[in-house]
């Protein structure tokens, strides 16, 4: 894939059309998973996942589980307490998100296992709503399971 295609792509995660940004999301996704040619967009994914936008938050974090393998550098090691706050992130389809894609983000990154290991373990729910908890405690067990 050409260099300006990538940029597009990148360009597109934060399109204000929701199924362009979900199309190079998708497209990002598995480029991501078969290839580091993403790795040098692992900050633009960490920004995309601290931003205020719901949307743009679970398609950086699942871009950034999707490329651990590749981190060389470490940025995902060095903002991990940031990245694993969003295990109970305000909206709970990001956290069960991003929770769900956690051991992706472990077979790229296991030296990182006990610290998402407690992270998950220490997880307080009670930010949700009744009828939410269960389903992210669900995906907690399922995530701690496959890790």
């Amino acid at each position: 894939m050409e260099t300006m295609n990538l940029e597009d792509l990148i360009c597109s995660l934060r399109s204000s059309k929701p199924s362009q940004g979900y199309r190079a999301f998708q497209q990002l996704l598995e480029i991501g998973r078969d290839s580091d040619v993403l790795s040098g967009y692992l900050e633009e994914f960490l920004s995309l996942s601290e931003g205020k936008n719901s949307y743009l938050r679970t398609r950086g974090l699942l871009l950034l589980c999707a490329n651990a393998k590749w981190d060389s550098a470490g940025k995902i090691n060095a903002a991990l307490e940031r990245i694993l706050g969003h295990i109970t992130d305000e909206k709970p389809i990001v956290s069960r998100q991003f929770i769900q894609s956690l051991p992706e983000m472990l077979q790229g990154k296991p030296e990182v296992r006990e610290q998402v290991r407690e992270a998950l373990l220490k997880a307080d729910l009670s930010r949700y709503a009744d009828s939410m908890q269960p389903l992210v405690e669900r995906d907690i067990q399922k995530a701690l399971s496959e890790i």
